[in-house]
């Protein structure tokens, strides 16, 4: 029987992927890859349902993932691109799908972030980290490239000079340091961090759901296009919901009419 790496959790209109596998630091097998493909692809339904509204990534245990199980990959030269091209698939799948979701992703952080587990944290719009949170590329040291969108996020985050110079050097940062080179939004002591993403998810649910999934879809795309088409963009959107009830009664409070 395969053991569960992940679960997914809808409580209100707030979904948690809860990564399972703390005795293992959450490190990622075949059975973790997979059934993160199956999850997100339900997750994606649910969005497009519109039965979600913020999605939040959270690990249990001392550490959020170490990357991929080295222990599940195959010794022989002949078996191990096969498995690994297999893996791929199935994480870079969920990526991509956690990448496209149209409403807010956070990520709850602590400990040891490597690896794959990089591109967990990148995907998400928000990160909130405990101060035990380190990040490591981790790739250099086992003679591999960076997968699970790692090197796509971290150029567009970093610049490319910064990022390829990590992920070449593999140096560790430190919560802080990740703070101040933006993988982490935000850094508290570990005893406030769930506080502290009630907070944020608290602050995100109280958004129209509407005005969230605008807002992320105008914010991916101002990396594909001009100012000119985004400008016109932007004025179509907050046209529309200028004339929806939730938005005229907003700013009648607001105005304290």
């Amino acid at each position: 029987m395969t053991a569960t790496r992940l679960r997914l959790e809808v409580a209100g209109r707030i979904a948690t992927v809860r990564l399972t596998g703390a005795d293992r630091r959450n490190a990622i097998d075949f059975a973790f890859v997979q059934q993160l493909d199956v999850l997100t692809e339900e997750l994606a339904q649910r969005c497009q349902d519109e039965e979600v509204d913020c999605v939040v990534l959270v690990a249990e245990g001392r550490h959020f993932c170490v990357g991929g199980d080295l222990t599940d990959f195959p010794p022989d030269p002949a078996a191990a691109p096969p498995h690994v091209s297999r893996m791929a698939g199935h994480a870079h799948r969920g990526i991509d799908q956690l990448h496209r979701l149209p409403v807010p992703v956070v990520a709850r952080v602590q400990g040891a972030v490597a690896g794959a587990g990089l591109g967990l944290v990148l995907v998400a719009d928000v990160a909130v980290g405990g101060t035990s949170a380190t990040f490591t590329p981790a790739y250099p040291v086992v003679g591999l490239t960076p997968d699970a969108g790692v090197s796509w996020h971290l150029p567009h985050l970093l610049g490319d000079r910064r990022a390829a110079e990590w992920l070449l050097t593999n140096r560790r940062l430190t919560a802080a340091e990740a703070q101040e080179w933006g993988l982490l939004g935000r850094v508290v002591d570990d005893a406030h961090l769930d506080h502290e993403v009630d907070r944020v998810v608290s602050a995100l649910t109280d958004v129209p759901g509407e005005v969230l999934r605008e807002t992320k879809r105008l914010v991916r795309l101002a990396r594909t296009r001009d100012l000119t088409a985004h400008l016109d963009d932007e004025a179509r959107s907050i046209a529309r919901l200028a004339g929806r009830t939730e938005a005229i009664d907003r700013m009648t409070a607001f105005l304290g009419r």
